[in-house]
C-alpha cells in the first residue's frame, strides 16, 4: 500500500515541477480513492498520462491490498476457531452447555466462577459473539448434530446442560447425548409437561 502511494507521489513530484511533496501525495490519494476531487493544480500532459497510469495500476493494486486484507482476516478467524477446537479436544470431565439463552448464561456464569471447565454450543452468531466477549470456550455450530457434540467432547464430558429454544431440539439432543455417552450427567429444559415425560 505504501509502495503504491510513494510511487504515485514520486511520479507527480517529478513530472510537475511546481508541486510540493504534500501536493503529490494528496493527488495520489484522491486518485486512488476515486472520490472525484479536482486536481491540486492544472496538470501537464505528462501529469495527465501519469494520472491514467495511477488509476489503471494503482487502483488495481489498492483493490488487491484490500482483498489480501480480507483474506488475512478470514485466515485469522479460521486460526482462532482451530485454536479453540484444540483447547476443547484437550478437555476431560468438563461440561457442555447447548444453548446460550437466559438459563445457559446463568449456568455458564456459575461454572466459570467455580473454575469448572465447560464448552458452549450455539448456532446463533450474535450469542456466540457474546460468548467470545466473555472468553468462554465455544462452538458456533448446531447442537442437534452428533458431529457437533463429538467436537464438544461429549465422549469425555462429565455432564451436559441442554437449554435450546424449542422442546423438540432439547429432546433430540438429550437422546443423542445419552446415545453418545450414557454415563454423563444430563440436565434438559422443557416448557411442556408432555415433553418432560418424554425426556424422563
Amino acid at each position: 500500500f505504501f509502495l503504491i502511494i510513494i510511487s504515485g507521489a514520486s511520479g507527480f513530484y517529478i513530472l510537475e515541477n511546481n508541486w510540493s511533496i504534500f501536493d503529490s501525495i494528496y493527488m495520489t490519494v484522491i486518485t486512488l480513492s476515486t472520490v472525484g476531487f479536482g486536481e491540486v493544480q492544472p496538470l501537464s500532459q505528462g501529469g495527465k498520462i501519469w494520472t491514467m497510469i495511477v488509476i489503471i495500476f494503482g487502483v488495481s493494486g489498492f483493490a488487491m491490498v484490500v482483498s489480501r486484507l480480507n483474506t488475512s482476516i478470514i485466515e485469522f478467524n479460521n486460526y482462532k476457531v482451530k485454536k479453540m477446537l484444540k483447547q476443547i479436544n484437550k478437555l476431560r470431565h468438563h461440561y457442555i452447555l447447548c444453548g446460550f439463552g437466559r438459563m445457559g448464561a446463568v449456568i455458564a456464569k456459575e461454572l466459570h466462577e467455580k473454575n469448572i471447565p465447560f464448552v458452549i454450543v450455539d448456532i446463533n452468531e450474535v450469542k456466540i459473539n457474546k460468548v467470545n466477549d466473555l472468553g468462554y470456550l465455544n462452538l458456533h455450530a448446531d447442537a442437534t448434530s452428533d458431529t457437533t457434540l463429538k467436537e464438544a467432547g461429549i465422549m469425555h464430558s462429565k455432564g451436559i446442560a441442554i437449554t435450546l429454544e424449542t422442546d423438540q431440539d432439547n429432546l433430540f439432543v438429550t437422546m443423542s447425548a445419552k446415545n453418545l455417552n450414557s454415563d454423563c450427567f444430563l440436565l434438559s429444559r422443557c416448557s411442556q409437561k408432555e415433553t418432560g415425560r418424554k425426556l424422563k
